[in-house]
């Protein structure tokens, strides 16, 4: 939910580049929509302002720029505070919350959602209360703490089911699932997850179903059951082609793609990853152009094609380095590292250099190569590196 303050009933100078904005995000066209908030501020005063440097970083973030997402939902909570906004700082700070985490900035996250949530106590607005919520649910969730996670996330079951909103109920049930298996209540996580899929379909929230039903996809992985996880991830895509929602699609192609891969189904999961891939080109998400290629990249290393990879793989440390994604370069920089060993420094530089990167950026990708080799004892002893079952399979929605 954004925070709007009042952008749709401001003067027409403002309002005008605000609803031009909204059009342009509703199509994923990031810069376009960011240039008309842009343009909007030259006229706004005050809250608007507020509003409007929120929007800009949930544009940022949206299309992987976080550093700059942070910097706007900074910007925000100091207008807010000088304008003695506090629904807008609580606002801005939850936003930023959600930002760290993206980059897995734990701490800083929670200190960010936590603030966020006084604020909103403090303003009595339940509607931000159960986003903090929410979002400190979720880091609790991340940071292995299912039991401290299960109680923010009934917190704000309980403020949703007070203001009638089923949309927020449908989402956090499906949550309160998710988060219940990990606490040792499977069948309790599957009764939830139900719950939020009935409830979604009741009030025709067909973005919330398919997330109920990747929860519930999820909670077969313990199982390994992957004909079961096929089966949900297929009725989600399916939901999504109906309501034409490409992010979820983009989604749920790679989740396909994932138990291809994990079944041995090589060449199946290279369709589906690159079918994933051209829809997050197409929305403008490099961080999930950057994970494609990384998959992509992976799976024609172990096809033996590593000169194919390279490029690829290149390309998708080049986008997660930008991007300042923690944690993302590591399975760019491995297969990178497992080309190395095949083909040599030597012609690892003739195919960098292919791509067109400059001699710097080429050494400071060969020298990030080395560091990851160092991290590779199971390399030394002559093992191969197992493949875990990836946690982003989860539907836990902020």
């Amino acid at each position: 939910m954004d925070y709007l303050d009042g952008l749709p009933q401001s003067k027409p100078a403002v309002r005008s580049h605000f609803t031009r904005g909204r059009a342009a995000m509703a199509q994923c066209l990031w810069d376009e929509a960011i240039a008309h908030f842009q343009a909007a501020m030259k006229s706004a005063t005050g809250t608007e302002l507020v509003a409007l440097h929120g929007l800009v970083g949930r544009c940022r973030q949206t299309s992987g720029r976080l550093e700059q997402a942070l910097e706007s939902s900074e910007e925000s909570a100091r207008v807010a505070e000088q304008c003695s906004d506090r629904l807008g700082q609580a606002a801005a700070l939850n936003r930023g919350g959600v930002v760290l985490r993206d980059q897995g900035r734990f701490d800083l996250a929670l200190q960010k959602s936590e603030a966020a949530l006084r604020l909103a106590r403090e303003t009595g607005d339940r509607a931000e209360q159960s986003s903090a919520l929410c979002n400190i649910g979720v880091l609790h969730y991340v940071g292995g703490e299912p039991v401290k996670s299960l109680s923010y996330y009934e917190d704000a079951l309980k403020l949703y089911q007070e203001t009638g909103d089923r949309h927020g109920q449908a989402m956090v049930l499906s949550n309160i699932g998710l988060v219940s298996s990990d606490a040792g209540h499977h069948d309790r996580a599957v009764e939830y997850c139900e719950m939020s899929r009935a409830l979604a379909r009741e009030i025709r929230d067909r973005r919330i179903e398919t997330g109920a039903i990747a929860n519930l996809a999820f909670l077969c992985w313990d199982k390994t059951n992957f004909g079961k996880i096929l089966e949900y991830h297929g009725a989600a895509l399916a939901v999504s082609r109906e309501t034409d929602d490409r992010w979820v699609m983009a989604n749920y192609l790679g989740k396909i793609a994932t138990i291809h891969r994990c079944r041995g189904e090589l060449d199946e999961a290279l369709t589906f990853y690159r079918r994933a891939l051209d829809l997050e080109r197409e929305l403008g998400y490099q961080a999930g152009v950057a994970t494609e290629l990384a998959n992509i990249g992976l799976i024609l290393v172990d096809q033996g094609l590593h000169e194919q990879a390279v490029p690829i793989l290149a390309e998708s440390l080049a986008i997660l380095l930008a991007l300042g994604v923690a944690r993302g370069p590591g399975q760019a920089l491995y297969g990178l590292s497992r080309c190395d060993d095949r083909l040599g420094r030597e012609r690892m530089r003739e195919l960098l250099g292919q791509t067109g990167m400059t001699d710097a950026s080429i050494a400071d990708q060969l020298d990030r190569v080395d560091q990851t080799r160092l991290k590779r004892p199971w390399q030394r002893l002559g093992r191969q590196v197992p493949f875990v079952l990836p946690r982003s399979g989860s539907g836990t929605s902020s």
